[in-house]
């Protein structure tokens, strides 16, 4: 799901520049989000274990 709103997005942009920066934007929020979910995961997992 992500990936389609960031190709929505750079789709409709005209300039080159604001292209890369967007995506770069959106994209590292997107890994940020991605990493923030692993970290909870494994939290819980742990809590689940002790």
């Amino acid at each position: 799901m992500g990936f389609s709103k960031i190709n929505l997005i750079v789709c409709f942009n005209t300039t080159e520049t604001n292209e890369e920066f967007i995506f770069q934007k959106l994209y590292s929020n997107f890994l940020k989000n991605i990493l923030k979910n692993e970290y909870t995961h494994f939290k819980i997992l742990e809590k689940h274990f002790d």
